[in-house]
């Protein structure tokens, strides 16, 4: 018998980053279900100066660089034929705003670094680039409170490929506020059956939310205030 889960603990992060970009160079629809943004909304400049405003070794950062150029580049050349779904929670952009805190994961670059106004208008500008210029890049905003039972586990799907997991770690529950506190487990599942299960959830639960939480336009619109707020307040 072989494990299902292959777990990387807090040391074999930057082992886990590899397997992240592998797997996003695979050919196939991909399907995100995470707590906050995922890390390829970010622009490759913008993610270089999080890492060089993070404690990780030289070598570290340039493999992280490396690996996050490697997804970028797989997402600009796969958009135009697979599907790019993400479903996050509107708490953790609302987060990042008011109190300019990422959701706190031991995948993030964000560990010792409190962004400016312009790092958070920056990256919003580019999610909604993506959003207006790929046509098959689509994010559903919904509220944490209706995906309780789920809101613990976080998954990526790359189609005929793997799923990434990450668990929450339960122990340091009380001290959290919406669900952001440090992760408990990452894992990758190969196992084509469960990678099956893990992407059809994943548009069940697509296709019953409602149509405002999925609808493009008004994510723009919704977006674009957010960033016209902090325009302001600078």
């Amino acid at each position: 018998a072989m494990p299902l889960l292959h777990e990387y603990p807090p040391y074999a992060m930057t082992e886990f980053q590899f397997k992240l970009a592998e797997s996003e160079e695979s050919l196939g629809n991909r399907y995100n279900f995470n707590g906050g943004i995922s890390t390829i909304t970010i622009p490759v400049k913008l993610y270089e100066k999080y890492l060089n405003m993070s404690r990780k070794p030289r070598q570290e950062t340039l493999l992280w660089l490396t690996y996050h150029r490697r997804r970028l580049e797989a997402f600009k050349t796969q958009i135009k034929y697979y599907k790019y779904k993400e479903i996050c929670f509107k708490e953790s952009i609302d987060r990042l705003i008011s109190e300019k805190k990422y959701l706190f994961n031991k995948n993030h670059i964000l560990e010792n670094y409190v962004p400016e106004n312009e790092d958070i208008i920056c990256h919003l500008e580019n999610i909604v680039n993506m959003l207006e210029v790929y046509e098959n890049y689509e994010v559903a905003l919904v509220n944490r409170n209706d995906y309780k039972d789920i809101s613990e586990i976080c998954w990526m799907v790359k189609e005929n490929g793997s799923v990434f997991i990450e668990t929450a770690n339960t122990h340091n529950r009380k001290n959290s506020k919406c669900g952001y506190y440090r992760s408990g487990i990452n894992a990758i599942v190969t196992e084509k059956e469960v990678v099956f299960a893990f992407q059809e959830y994943f548009i069940s639960i697509w296709n019953e939310m409602r149509d405002h939480n999925r609808q493009k336009r008004e994510l723009i619109k919704w977006l674009k205030g957010q960033i016209a707020l902090l325009k302001r307040s600078d």
